[in-house]
């Protein structure tokens, strides 16, 4: 399969341009890795007090299953939850909006749905060049502080607050930090 990638579009927190070779070389990475096992997972490394992030491409045109995206660790530990989550998928084991998760990393990890907003923004560039039109549904993982609670509940860590953004908002109702920057957006600021 041959992919043709659009001219000039412009990049988003820590993406590379779309008319690079490195680009090209990802995508068809990306899709080398969705041939073999149903999906792949490229990692963001953030940038201009952007964290790091991590997103499945993939599960929905394999499996039908919402992709995943999780934020805010470092890339490696962000790749191995991601790419656990997307076995277990594979396995048929579907996540939910809702579940919470308690055997995948030492945090507790909760399922939430993302706004379809957030597919009109830079976040998801890969996805948006393997699927081309269509912005499937996608998942954001949210983990735990250290004391076992989650972003959206009163005695989440404050330090920990724009690690990873509240998705599951509109963009226009996140509250303003590094994820609602218009670098992070995709849009010139």
């Amino acid at each position: 399969m041959k992919l043709k990638l659009s001219r000039n579009r412009r990049d988003g927190a820590g993406h590379a341009r779309a008319d690079s070779d490195a680009d090209s070389a990802c995508m068809q990475w990306i899709l080398t890795q969705v041939a073999a096992t149903g999906w792949a997972v490229p990692g963001v490394p953030g940038g201009d007090g952007t964290p790091p992030w991590a997103y499945s491409v993939g599960l929905w045109a394999s499996y039908g299953h919402p992709d995943i995206a999780i934020f805010g660790r470092p890339l490696t530990q962000l790749a191995v939850i991601a790419k656990m989550l997307c076995q277990r998928v594979a396995d048929e084991d579907f996540l939910s909006a809702g579940d919470e998760i308690d055997d995948a990393c030492a945090s507790r990890l909760a399922i939430r749905d993302i706004h379809p907003s957030w597919r009109l923004t830079a976040l998801f560039y890969a996805s948006d060049e393997f699927h081309g039109y269509i912005r499937p549904p996608m998942f954001q993982v949210a983990w735990a502080d250290q004391d076992g609670n989650l972003p959206w509940e009163q005695r989440f860590e404050p330090a920990l607050a724009d690690a990873q953004p509240m998705l599951w908002l509109p963009v226009d109702d996140h509250p303003p930090g590094p994820w609602t920057r218009p670098a992070a957006l995709g849009i010139a600021g």
